[in-house]
């Protein structure tokens, strides 16, 4: 709980006036749905990211005193700063032959990705910025780059013909095998990412058979 100061230093100089708001109140929401639900109800002003583009669909058409930085139009949000990306570990000693990493690049199809858990209300990105006006020469500049080594491009042959390069070949479960040893990752992230790190996990699984996960 913040209460407002009226001796707030700001305000005794004249730089700037009291906020009308006196005491902002914090809430637990503990989850997304009871994030939404506060809003929906009326029980709180503002809550943050509820991650879910269906879910937030929901609460921006269900309530009418219920709005985002985009009002009723989807993404119903604002474009973020940073583009998402999926890192490896090259500490562990699998992901150190870039052939593997760019392996895992033809097998993640980002568009279904986007489709699915933001509606396809996300633009997909190829570079390592965010797709704001005035970074737009500096992604046009990029973009041959990324054209040059597949960056974001979905393409499960060129996955396989990789993989078959490194030595590995399907074993009878459908996996991706080497020296009697399969391709094992565990996947890490925050919540916000709790709707796609699942569709990953399944496009590897159903694509490239490449995990135990």
């Amino acid at each position: 709980m913040l209460d407002r100061r009226d001796d707030w230093w700001g305000a005794a100089t004249g730089f700037r006036d009291l906020p009308d708001v006196e005491r902002v109140v914090n809430i637990p929401k503990t989850g997304h749905d009871r994030a939404a639900q506060l809003i929906v109800s009326g029980d709180v002003d503002m809550t943050g990211d509820l991650v879910s583009a269906p879910l937030m669909k929901s609460v921006v058409e269900s309530a009418d005193h219920v709005t985002s930085f985009s009002g009723d139009e989807a993404p119903h949000g604002n474009l973020d700063w940073w583009p998402n990306w999926l890192y490896m570990n090259h500490q562990t000693g699998t992901w150190d032959d870039v052939r593997l990493r760019r392996a895992l690049n033809h097998y993640v199809n980002a568009q279904q990705l986007v489709d699915i858990a933001y509606l396809g209300a996300n633009p997909v990105s190829r570079t390592p910025f965010p797709a704001f006006g005035s970074m737009g020469p500096y992604i046009e500049d990029s973009i041959p780059l990324a054209d040059e080594h597949g960056v974001g491009v979905f393409d499960p042959a060129k996955g396989d013909a990789l993989m078959q390069e490194m030595g590995y070949a399907k074993n009878s479960d459908g996996m991706w095998d080497k020296d009697g040893e399969t391709v094992t990752a565990s996947f890490h992230g925050l919540a916000l990412f709790e709707a796609v790190g699942p569709i990953i996990a399944q496009q590897l699984r159903a694509v490239a058979s490449m995990w135990s996960l």
